[in-house]
């Protein structure tokens, strides 16, 4: 559901020009037979019965075309299979129903957390020119915007720019917003690092990103850019970078605390005065009891020569260049520190200067799964995946670096809250609005339609190719069967699929988490209730419960649907299994959403 078109389903190698088809759905494709039958298990396990014809819930026919509107789990061939059926399906109806009505009442979770400075997701190509501007012949010079509310992750933009094809000539502006002015400070300090930065300091600018510990000279341009930035003022800055770094001066006054602490922050390895920063690391992996299963699931799972290194990170943090001789870091990072967890963020939360700045960074939030690993591997394979990760984040960093001095590669900056964005982006670049706006998790937090209300008018109504992505990674909490069934047999079917598919012996199970195989077990059903489900929270929980047609075409925009094919830019959902280096369980899922009158 991942790859990209044009690619094989199995080995994401290029297609020839007569690829095989999956014989059921006709979607997936492959550049063999054997690529078809080797994905047969995964693919067949959630994608093809979602996308192939519908059997009969009542005469096992196929062709089915009316899909039960009270639940949503099966299909019919007309009303009078149907009503025969009703007996039998009835209580399975009312339990679909329940769950609809259990998401509309439960609570909406509060947004706090550490500081996201790397993420626990997969990076996401926001644009996918080929399958979308370029599929229809828009000029490749075309200049695209793209608004990141409640989300300024960097990796996202890295990963666009690495995706561009070669024949692109226009220019991106990206707006990043995010209430927490400590990652966004974050981000500032790396930006300005790499629009600054000569060639030869590309690599360095990677390891004070990456890397827990730091080389003597890495950490003395790190103080270096933070001085300057600490001495600047959102114009100088401005200037400075050549007009592409633009940060609101608000939220630039919020960060300059954020870099002063930093720059404060006493982190000489050896010393007296050093901060207890690597034992706080520890603390945080200890206090979480899933992080020892995760650890030896994940060096389980990763390819052999990986798992040292990966071992080695969990105990020390360094990622430096392979040839790098680590004996010389003499400074733990500062800016892997912050504020500690906070249970809910708020425009009115605490400046910045008035925490103390401790290690803050979650367990599940690692470096070097904050790129795809078939990205790095494609790019270039070490033993050493710290090495790896370092030398593929390097080489995106001076692809970036090239776009920002060649006038093609811009950002504003701003802390705003994301419902009142529009105060802070008036301004004449972005009159025509936003060719995409990834708002991430944010319906985590706040009900799908409030979203997509508040950020519907920033869509371009003039680019037909022009989309709204809504991450979640919660939808499935209180839901029981959601993530995982409870049923043995079909646990014991889900767990079987995936030990045929990764090539998984039993004496291995007893090795690994359970949440591998999550990709195998089909919870469409699950899924398009809780999306009924938040619609219904909407009505407070009265009147009839919503169909997937209200769910679907919303606030003037349509969603496209992942029952009938893919996402045209960022993927519904991403197989794990074989990204072999991360913690991650494959629950997340985006909605895609585009006008109405676009297609």
């Amino acid at each position: 559901m991942d790859v990209k078109e044009g690619f094989c389903w199995r080995c994401s190698k290029a297609l020839r020009r007569s690829p095989v088809n999956c014989d059921s759905c006709g979607i997936a494709e492959y550049c063999t037979n054997q690529c078809r039958e080797n994905d047969a298990v995964r693919h067949k396990s959630v994608e093809c019965p979602n996308w192939s014809v519908k059997s009969c819930a009542c005469c096992q026919k196929v062709g089915a075309k009316s899909e039960c509107s009270g639940c949503y789990s099966v299909w019919y061939c007309n009303i009078e299979c149907q009503r025969r059926d009703w007996t039998k399906h009835k209580p399975v109806c009312r339990k679909w129903q329940k769950i609809v009505k259990q998401v509309a009442s439960r609570p909406i979770t509060s947004m706090g957390d550490y500081p996201f400075y790397f993420s626990n997701s997969f990076p996401n190509d926001l644009l996918n020119l080929q399958r979308n501007e370029m599929k229809s012949g828009q000029s490749v010079l075309k200049n695209f915007s793209i608004l990141l509310p409640a989300c300024g992750d960097l990796r996202h933009v890295m990963k666009t720019v690495q995706s561009l094809p070669g024949e692109f000539n226009g220019s991106l502006r990206f707006v990043l917003n995010d209430l927490d002015p400590f990652p966004m400070a974050r981000n500032v300090l790396l930006l300005f690092l790499i629009s600054s930065c000569e060639a030869e300091e590309v690599s360095n600018v990677s390891t004070i990103w990456l890397s827990f510990q730091l080389p003597r000279k890495d950490y003395l341009l790190l103080q270096e850019t933070l001085s300057k930035l600490i001495k600047m003022n959102s114009l100088h800055l401005k200037m400075e970078s050549g007009g592409m770094i633009d940060v609101n001066e608000q939220s630039y006054k919020a960060m300059r605390e954020v870099w002063d602490g930093w720059r404060r922050y006493s982190c000489q390895i050896g010393t007296e005065s050093c901060a207890n920063i690597f034992e706080e690391r520890k603390a945080i992996f200890d206090s979480d009891p899933m992080v020892s299963v995760g650890i030896q699931s994940l060096l389980h799972d990763v390819p052999q020569q990986h798992s040292s290194s990966v071992k080695k990170w969990f105990d020390d943090g360094v990622i430096l260049p392979e040839a790098h001789a680590e004996n010389t870091v003499t400074h733990y990072n500062p800016t892997f520190t912050g504020r500690g967890r906070e249970s809910l963020l708020t425009t009115a939360m605490r400046l910045p200067s008035s925490y103390d700045f401790t290690y803050c960074i979650r367990s599940d939030c690692i470096p070097f799964q904050m790129w795809d690993y078939l990205d790095m591997v494609q790019f270039k394979t070490y033993d050493s995946i710290s090495a790896m990760c370092h030398v593929f984040n390097t080489h995106l960093v001076a692809k970036s670096r090239t776009m920002i001095r060649n006038q093609r590669l811009s950002f504003f900056i701003s802390t705003t809250e994301y419902s009142l964005i529009g105060s802070v982006i008036n301004r004449p670049e972005y009159e025509g609005g936003f060719d995409r706006i990834f708002a991430s998790n944010l319906i985590d937090y706040v009900r799908v339609g409030n979203v997509l209300e508040a950020l519907e008018p920033f869509l371009s109504m003039t680019n037909p190719h022009a989309a709204l992505f809504t991450e979640t990674f919660n939808w499935y909490v209180g839901i029981d069967d959601a993530v995982w069934p409870t049923d043995e047999m079909t646990v014991i079917t889900v767990t079987l699929r995936g030990m045929i598919d990764c090539n998984v012996s039993i004496s291995d199970l007893n090795s690994r988490n359970s949440s591998c195989f999550h990709e195998y077990y089909n919870n469409t059903a699950f899924f398009i209730n809780y999306l009924r489900g938040d619609k219904y929270a909407e009505a407070e929980g009265k009147g009839k419960l919503p169909k997937i047609s209200d769910v679907s075409n919303r606030r003037g925009l349509l969603m496209r649907d992942f029952r009938k094919g893919r996402n045209l830019v960022v993927p519904f959902n991403r197989r794990v299994a074989v990204r072999t280096v991360n913690m991650l369980k494959g629950d997340v899922r985006t909605l895609e959403w585009y006008r109405a009158v676009t297609e």
